[in-house]
């Protein structure tokens, strides 16, 4: 496999990561499953493509390609097995025939493409093999795109991880440029500047879908929380759990000083940016891996470690003090309380963003917790295989709690689902380890999750020895498994694919943990 064709490939994934949802227009959700409206999906094609092809050829690409095949065989079983259980048990088939027919996008074409060549489909027999196919296509695609794309980046880069690491940082420095160009023009917008304000009306829509499917959801422009290219604030805090510990990892392996004063400069720009968005998802996963970088510290005990830990800190901090002074002098939508002051704005800030995380019914928790708890309920109703795929929407009124169906953004998603159809309007997916109990069960929840563990294991394995390690490789392993833990943190209130970055991280990983002790080097050229 010839290192340059792969490398590209490998940069732009890592580079597109930042591109999560895209216009309507270039999205191939059809083919693509989780990853069709993200812009990875063109670099992936192309990747497996020609990964298929090196295979074909040279025949040693693909490597412990019988354990993969033997967990994905388990995976989609088990998967399948939940479905075909939750299909056969599915308490909402009237619910399903009653909605109307545009609930499927595109099966109003079918039907009636069918009716000109004479040929009638009863609407109940094609609404019911229509959802029984998108299931079971749901699972496939799943599996070849997050398993199957994790797989594809470990056989690139298990005889070289360290140059896939290096090439990580520099998509994710190349994702930062783009970030915070457009950062700079909401800065701009909000502080009340028309032309910031029409140059985002106009470039907006290219970095991705506005209003999907007649919802609210993203907006145009985003009032007083910074988002950048993201459909949402949050989304930009995620992205930053997988990409500044490589900006970390970066700054403390620089061998020069040549560079500091910029990543300095690079480390406020960024925690600004999060800070700004005020989303308690962003700043708590920001918050999470400053802890853990403190704790590998003290557990290193390493004076250059320490020094440039203590850097990246004071830049964390002057980053908050900075965004704290903006949110309450410089935006437009901010009330300022007369005689307030700097140890008031602070307090009221970790209030808003982080102490209300505790809270049931601060912001949007009413809502997020609501749906949360409904799906641990249904999962605690179905405990082995869950309700199946995809098809906990129908069961989720009937399990929320009196709050939650007092809530007007629940409302919103009830009315929603009523309207428009089971099959076309549903709840989103607010934590993905409680949606896939629900789903799947016990069963499906353990399987999901059997690769992350066993790698956090073999992380720990290294690190645990990190005297026999270069001090490079020593502090990739750390930073990497500080992104990995932050990523997988995520998915408690959030879906995991919302961005590709824990695949990515997946793959990424075995390739450090299964290096290519015992395995032929590639031969490919």
């Amino acid at each position: 496999m010839k290192n340059n064709y792969k490398n590209i490939l490998f940069f732009l994934i890592c580079f597109f990561l930042i591109f999560n949802n895209t216009p309507k227009i270039i999205q191939m959700n059809f083919w693509g499953g989780p990853v069709g409206n993200k812009l990875i999906f063109y670099p992936f094609i192309a990747g497996f493509i020609y990964t298929v092809y090196c295979q074909y050829k040279y025949k040693n690409v693909l490597i412990y390609f019988d354990k993969f095949l033997k967990f994905t065989f388990i995976y989609i079983a088990v998967t399948m097995l939940s479905l075909i259980m939750g299909l056969y048990t599915y308490p909402y088939y009237d619910l399903v025939f009653s909605s109307p027919v545009g609930q499927i996008e595109k099966l109003p074409y079918v039907l009636a493409f069918f009716a000109s060549h004479g040929i009638v489909v009863d609407q109940k027999f094609a609404l019911g093999a229509w959802m029984i196919v998108r299931q079971v296509k749901g699972v496939f695609l799943e599996t070849f795109w997050c398993f199957g794309g994790a797989y594809m980046i470990f056989c690139w880069y298990y005889n070289n991880w360290q140059q896939a690491v290096r090439i990580t940082t520099k998509g994710v420095l190349a994702g930062l440029v783009v970030v915070f160009t457009y950062s700079a023009i909401e800065i701009f917008y909000f502080t009340g500047n028309e032309t910031a304000k029409n140059l985002l009306v106009v470039i907006t829509p290219y970095f991705h879908s506005v209003k999907n499917d007649g919802t609210w959801w993203p907006p145009l422009l985003w009032r007083g929380q910074l988002r950048s290219v993201f459909a949402e604030p949050s989304y930009l805090g995620i992205y930053g759990a997988f990409a500044i510990p490589f900006l970390w990892n970066s700054f403390i392996n620089m061998r020069k000083d040549n560079y500091k004063y910029l990543y300095c400069i690079a480390f406020i720009l960024f925690s600004f940016f999060i800070f700004l968005t005020k989303a308690r998802t962003a700043v708590a996963l920001f918050a999470s891996e400053l802890f853990l970088l403190i704790i590998f510290t003290i557990y290193l005990r390493e004076k250059l470690f320490f020094k440039r830990t203590l850097t990246i800190m004071i830049c964390s901090t002057l980053a908050f003090w900075g965004a704290n002074y903006f949110i309450n002098n410089c935006m437009m939508t901010t009330n300022i309380a007369a005689g307030s002051d700097l140890i008031a704005q602070t307090n009221k800030y970790f209030s808003e963003n982080f102490a209300s995380l505790a809270s049931t019914n601060e912001r949007s928790n009413g809502a997020r917790y609501s749906i949360m708890l409904a799906d641990l309920k249904i999962g605690l109703d179905n405990p082995v295989l869950g309700v199946g795929s995809n098809l906990r929407n129908a069961y989720i009124p009937h399990y929320l709690p009196d709050r939650g169906q007092k809530n007007s953004e629940v409302k919103m998603w009830i009315k929603n689902q009523r309207e428009k159809g089971v099959l076309r309007s549903g709840f989103p997916r607010l934590g993905e380890y409680t949606v896939r109990f629900a789903e799947n069960g016990v069963t499906g929840f353990f399987l999901f999750l059997m690769p992350s563990i066993f790698l956090i294991l073999n992380l720990y394995k290294r690190i645990n020895k990190h005297s026999m390690l270069p001090s490079e490789d020593k502090y990739d392993y750390i930073f990497f498994s500080i992104a990995f833990i932050g990523v997988l943190t995520s998915g408690i209130g959030d879906n995991l694919n919302i961005t590709y970055c824990y695949w990515f991280l997946l793959g990424l990983g075995y390739a450090m943990c299964f290096d290519n002790d015992g395995i032929k080097k590639d031969k490919c050229e």
